[in-house]
């Protein structure tokens, strides 16, 4: 067993069942919000003895809760039997990939170090469905019991040996959760009882957030796509000042093309290949060579630490919608003097596809599948830009808008189309209706960008971003 495995067995043998049996009233808020948006089966990580699961067990929902302490389990098992236990560390547990419209986590992220904290906040990602919600409380930097030991890390300390115990302002909480929709926060105050010690009241900072959707796209027909997108990532690169031995992330790499030409540079470094995309990570496998990695990896949930001398993309972070937490993680993710370039979608990039796709999602036929949806890109100013940029921390911040108008034949934007521009927006649309949802969106764009024979034009603004550690 691990010191944390001991630490929570010993007090489940000794302290049995340590806070009551009523559940906390976290559970009731979260219960109410998950009944309001369909909740059917809820994770529940470090469930304990079962008193907050059992509780949303007999509220309704199919309930599984993972929990470390074989005895705790044995305590809720007898108590709780609507509720599926798993026994072990959740980092590890064996639960398949967003097989969860929920999860609700009580006093337990803050139990973990940073590096940690980072894990498991991917393994809700994964464990969630796309749109699944999560409610968590942790401790706040206003608990009583702060600063309480040896600190192990900011705000983190160990007041009893195998519990760290982390502290979370209200920026922090937020920051763990880059790749979710925070859709409400707040404080609240949790009694407790632990017997000898009395009666005293945690208090405790919560959020609840939608998992952003993960958008699945194919790799080889994207290649045979993405003629533009490799001309401006040739630009890039070219532009770039290498030595040749730079440890480079790329973020966002899609189906490796790009990548492959930034490893040609680097011939005594490396580049490391990230997409969230199974499909676009499958296209670039075969690419990889000694100096080239590629991994299927959500940029929302990076966790290097001063690893990278340049952080690269190039036409994929418009994808993304919160930069302030990308680029926090990028400059964690930078050595001393790294820097980021970045060329992505700027305000006024493809007015015609954007005109076209929101006429259709309005169309009456089709406003029942797009009812809640988040707009799937970020394309901000430039001067809105910059000042995010400066506000992460970086210095020899250059942010400008370069006009990359073009001209394509109608297979060419129809591909564009396909792969990916449609992608989030198909994903949503019922079976039946999806050709002619997807035949009616082709068509709307074609007509607004016709130029003449064979001949469509469509603007596009690309953001380019450079900015030093």
């Amino acid at each position: 067993m691990t010191e944390m495995n001991s630490y929570w067995q010993e007090r489940y043998l000794h302290g049995g069942r340590i806070w009551g049996n009523e559940p906390s009233p976290t559970a009731s808020l979260a219960a109410v919000l998950f009944q309001r948006h369909g909740v059917q089966r809820v994770l529940v990580p470090g469930a304990g003895y079962g008193r907050n699961a059992g509780f949303l067990a007999r509220t309704g929902f199919a309930v599984t809760g993972v929990e470390i302490s074989p005895e705790a389990i044995r305590l809720a098992a007898a108590d709780h039997p609507g509720v599926t236990f798993v026994q072990g560390s959740f980092l590890d547990a064996p639960l398949k990939s967003g097989s969860f419209d929920a999860v609700y986590c009580f006093n337990i992220l803050h139990l973990f170090r940073q590096a940690d904290r980072e894990r498991f906040m991917q393994r809700c990602r994964d464990c969630l469905r796309d749109g699944g919600l999560v409610f968590m409380a942790v401790f706040s930097d206003e608990e009583p019991s702060y600063g309480r030991g040896a600190q192990l890390e900011e705000n983190t300390f160990e007041s009893k040996p195998g519990r760290p115990v982390h502290y979370f302002t209200a920026a922090d909480l937020d920051s763990h959760f880059r790749g979710f929709k925070i859709i409400e926060r707040g404080q609240v105050e949790d009694p407790e009882d632990h017997g000898g010690q009395g009666p005293h009241v945690h208090f405790l900072r919560y959020v609840a957030a939608f998992r952003r959707p993960r958008h699945e796209f194919d790799g080889e027909r994207y290649r045979e796509a993405a003629g533009h997108q490799l001309e401006w990532g040739e630009q890039l690169i070219a532009g770039l000042e290498l030595r040749g031995d730079e440890r480079i992330l790329d973020l966002g790499c899609g189906d490796g093309t790009v990548s492959t030409r930034l490893a040609e540079r680097v011939p005594r470094g490396s580049v490391l290949g990230i997409d969230a995309s199974a499909g676009m990570i499958n296209a670039a496998q075969p690419l990889a060579r000694p100096n080239l990695r590629f991994v299927l990896q959500d940029i929302y949930a990076m966790d290097f630490e001063g690893e990278f001398g340049l952080i690269f993309s190039n036409a994929a972070l418009h994808w993304l919608r919160d930069h302030r937490g990308l680029l926090e993680s990028c400059r964690r993710a930078l050595r001393e003097g790294g820097r980021v370039r970045f060329s992505f979608a700027a305000a006024g990039n493809c007015p015609a596809y954007i005109r076209a796709i929101r006429k259709m999602i309005a169309a009456p036929e089709y406003e029942q599948y797009f009812q809640d949806i988040e707009w799937p890109w970020y394309m901000p100013e430039a001067g809105d830009y910059e000042a995010l940029v400066r506000q992460a921390g970086f210095g020899e911040v250059s942010v400008w808008v370069e006009n990359a108008d073009r001209t394509f034949t109608r297979d060419q934007l129809v591909a564009g189309i396909d792969q990916p521009a449609i992608v989030p927006f198909l994903a949503r649309v019922g079976k039946a209706d999806k050709a002619r949802f997807r035949d009616q969106v082709v068509q709307a764009a074609l007509d607004l960008t016709v130029r003449g024979d064979n001949q469509f034009f469509e603007a596009f603004r690309r953001l380019n971003v450079s900015a030093r550690k």
